[in-house]
């Protein structure tokens, strides 16, 4: 298994797809650092300047984050949504099948979609974690909303894990940066196992299931103003619209399930050639 691993997540860091989306992510990270440090030059008093955290782009205050959130159902799947088909074409499938058996295959296929789908969106924002730190003083608590002190306490409350963000500022990003990573990886693995079982014969196709999923559901919590069904809800840091976290967490077990049923289907059927 590991050796199926090892050789997948190798193929998969080479290709321009994953390398275009991680230098992608880091540029929205970079901006977002610039533009920042800008306002803040702008701002007298340390204590008047916004709450490191807050002017992330995983923050629900950061535009660039808004704008990167828009594209989200379509590059959480870019690296990996050609993954079986590129093989099928290439040949690099058939290669790494007979080294490893079909089973290591298609289940160390869907560890390192998870892997290199984790790691290409969780690093940039652990840099710009790291930075904002660096760059901006621990005394900064004030708010991108530009409410008083007591109206964003008494908001503060309500958000996601709001004691973690309490007691510490660095952890509470940690913490959702791995969430965020983690989410993004159930979703790559659903959509490659979905590629997987249907066999597409155009790569276009590869890029259609998760994204869709996503922007039904966005669209229907907007239209319905059942606001938590839109993935955003989820995914961004200190929002405050309308959450329910047993939906998402039933509906990333269920992908999960479903791709894992998906694959097993995938195996016996080439079992059975």
């Amino acid at each position: 298994m590991l050796d199926s691993v090892r050789m997948q997540i190798s193929v998969f860091v080479r290709r321009k797809s994953s390398v275009c989306v991680y230098l992608l992510l880091l540029v929205f990270v970079i901006i977002n650092f610039l533009i920042n440090v800008i306002s803040n030059l702008k701002i007298q008093y340390v204590t008047q300047m916004p709450d490191y955290a807050k002017m992330l782009v995983l923050s629900d205050w950061s535009v660039a984050g808004r704008l990167l959130m828009e594209f989200y159902p379509l590059l959480v799947i870019i690296p990996t949504s050609c993954a079986y088909l590129t093989d099928r074409d290439s040949g690099i499938g058939t290669y790494i099948r007979s080294r490893t058996g079909g089973r290591k295959y298609w289940y160390g296929k869907l560890i390192a979609v998870f892997a290199v789908t984790f790691v290409i969106f969780t690093l940039p924002f652990f840099l710009e974690s790291v930075l904002g730190v660096l760059s901006f003083s621990p005394d900064s608590r004030g708010d991108s909303s530009g409410f008083n002190f007591f109206s964003t306490a008494e908001e503060e409350k309500y958000y996601f894990l709001s004691s973690l963000y309490a007691r510490s500022r660095f952890l509470y990003v940690t913490v959702n940066i791995l969430l965020f990573g983690v989410i993004s990886g159930i979703f790559a693995v659903f959509n490659c196992s979905v590629t997987a079982i249907f066999n597409f014969k155009y790569k276009a196709f590869a890029y259609f299931p998760i994204f869709v999923i996503l922007v039904l559901l966005s669209v229907a919590g907007r239209i319905s103003g059942v606001g938590f069904t839109d993935y955003f809800s989820v995914i961004k840091m200190f929002g405050t619209e309308s959450k329910d976290y047993y939906f998402w967490l039933l509906f990333l077990i269920m992908i999960a399930v479903l791709s894992v049923i998906f694959t097993e289907f995938r195996i016996r059927k080439e079992d059975m050639r």
